[in-house]
């Protein structure tokens, strides 16, 4: 089974793209879609290569190697898109698979796949934005990682990524369960009734695998036709794909993917409701993206299990209530214990709030709470710190405490967003200048979080900040507060503050350094030029950035 698990890892891409519009945005004119869905995958692979130690076999051609495997992947199921929350950014979707018929051939052995079946018929819910880019995932957390990485497969074959303004051809970039990668799209047929669409991967920008020298070279074409409302009727995919360790060939598969539309309706409410019930359950907690490693969530939750141990809500709170004086090393216990429990069970995030409005700042309870909230990574846990923050809003240490804690979460949210903006621009009451400063930081940095799973909310939130910062005085505080947002948007106002004769070398200096989070080419070209530049002070910053660049982005 470690082999057919490395068959899925490397040659196992599903293809299927089935979300689709006329026009700029992805926008679905039904909120179920029902597909017939079949895929087979036929390959070698010789994963042995990567950990075996045997250098007489290594040396061995890849189709002679006495350790290559043989794996043909064959799968058949109806599958339904639901739309079950759509607004003018994004939509929440489940699919799902019903009677998948999944086999697995090693060697020409059929292999007992009846435990994958019965996880592939679990809900999988997604989150896209309206131009069809993948966004959050969420597994049911009992689903064992072959089958989540069956549906990242699917998941990721899905994106159909239209162009913010209409064209006849453009380029995208996206996520697989392989990694990130530059796709080609162009429209090879427009009429009356719909259009053909034409896909093909260019090449992978970022492999998910945190071996250097791995490489994927696919040949990947798609053939995707809509019907008139831009729904997709049919989809072909054609893929031949070869995967590389150093000079090694690991392996060499085909792939063919077959969908097509059978019906489109609409969803019984009382059924919407029941999946969105579904979703808001503890086993649909943990988020992931197609291109993180499937296990991560896994052994997170693991991790935080075994912290946790018996213990529940009313154990831990009895046990902090009771607790007095406690010694550093019960303390971090404690704190480990509560972010456990914060991640496994969601829901216990919202007793916090009326907690600490009765508690002192620093009494025991209080600050073994925050800290654990704050150590938190889920969007839960940032919802309830935005929470607090309203309720103390005139509580600087509050503020100065919780302010950062927002600016470096992996999961920001809409919701701490508006928090903050009433913090970073209020012109109704007093504010601290510390706190407003603070408050417009972090804003820049939860742009720069949102970059990952949401480039809508992001370029949003970089939009508002270049548009408020317009006439702040502090132009050092304007390049911190932009720099953290790391959108290429504001290089053309920093490269003419450091082209500008009349900014002094000191500014200059801090514009450079606004650079280092913008992950572009011609960013990384303008660097380099500044090292030829007549200021030490600039030399030195730009090599400085070049370098956390290389550690960061390479």
């Amino acid at each position: 089974m470690k082999n057919i698990m490395g068959f899925f890892n490397y040659i196992f891409p599903l293809c299927l793209l089935l979300i689709g519009c006329k026009g700029s945005m992805v926008i679905d004119s039904s909120n179920q879609l029902n597909y017939a869905y079949s895929s087979d995958s036929f390959g070698y692979n010789d994963i042995k290569k990567l950990y075996s130690s045997d250098t007489v076999n290594a040396k061995q051609p890849f189709f002679k190697s006495e350790s290559l495997q043989e794996a043909e992947v064959l799968l058949k199921s109806h599958l339904t898109k639901t739309i079950l929350k759509q607004n003018t950014e994004s939509k929440l979707v489940c699919y799902q698979l019903t009677n998948p018929s999944f086999i697995i051939k090693n060697e020409g052995i059929i292999t007992d796949t009846e435990f994958i079946s019965e996880d592939l018929v679990k809900p999988v819910f997604v989150q896209i934005d309206n131009y069809g880019k993948i966004g959050h995932i969420s597994f049911d957390s009992s689903m064992t990682n072959m089958a989540a990485g069956i549906f990242k497969d699917i998941i990721g074959r899905m994106q159909f990524v239209k162009p913010i303004k209409k064209s006849k051809s453009w380029q995208t970039v996206e996520e697989n369960s392989n990694g990130v990668y530059t796709a080609n799209y162009h429209i090879s047929k427009s009429n009356s009734t719909g259009d053909i669409y034409k896909k093909e991967l260019v090449k992978y920008l970022k492999y998910k695998s945190k071996r250097k020298n791995l490489n994927i070279d696919t040949d990947n074409t798609t053939t995707i036709e809509t019907d008139a409302n831009g729904t997709i009727k049919s989809i072909y995919t054609s893929e031949a794909q070869i995967v590389f360790y150093n000079t090694d060939t690991i392996s060499a598969s085909g792939t063919k993917v077959s969908v097509s539309l059978t019906s489109i309706s609409k969803i019984k409410n009382s059924s919407k409701e029941h999946l969105l019930k579904i979703k808001k359950t503890s086993n649909y907690g943990n988020q992931t993206t197609l291109s993180a490693p499937a296990s991560v969530e896994r052994v997170t939750k693991m991790v935080h299990a075994g912290t946790l141990g018996s213990d529940n809500w009313q154990q831990l709170f009895q046990r902090l209530s009771a607790s007095k004086n406690l010694t550093k090393e019960k303390k971090d216990l404690l704190i480990e214990k509560f972010k456990a429990i914060f991640y496994l069970y969601p829901d216990t995030c919202n007793n916090v709030v009326s907690i600490l409005e009765k508690e002192p700042f620093n009494s025991v309870i209080s600050v073994v709470l925050r800290s654990a909230l704050s150590r938190t990574e889920t969007s839960e846990a940032t919802d309830v710190i935005a929470d607090i923050i309203t309720n103390n809003k005139n509580n600087e240490k509050v503020l100065e405490e919780l302010l950062p804690e927002l600016t470096t979460t992996a999961f920001p949210t809409k919701k701490a967003v508006e928090v903050v903006k009433s913090i970073a621009f209020n012109t109704e009451d007093s504010q601290d200048d510390f706190i407003t400063s603070t408050a417009q930081l972090t804003l820049g940095g939860m742009a720069y979080r949102f970059k990952k799973n949401d480039t809508l909310q992001a370029n949003n939130l970089t939009k508002f900040l270049m548009n408020e910062m317009r006439f702040e005085k502090d132009t050092i505080q304007k390049l911190l507060v932009l720099g953290n947002t790391g959108s290429f948007d504001i290089f053309p106002y920093v490269a003419s503050l450091i082209n500008d004769d009349r900014t002094s070398d000191e500014l200059k200096v801090e514009a450079v350094s606004a650079l280092r989070l913008i992950e572009n080419n011609q960013v990384s070209a303008y660097l380099r030029k500044l090292l030829q530049d007549e200021s030490t002070a600039i030399k030195d910053m730009a090599k400085e950035v070049l370098e956390f660049r290389k550690t960061k982005f390479e």
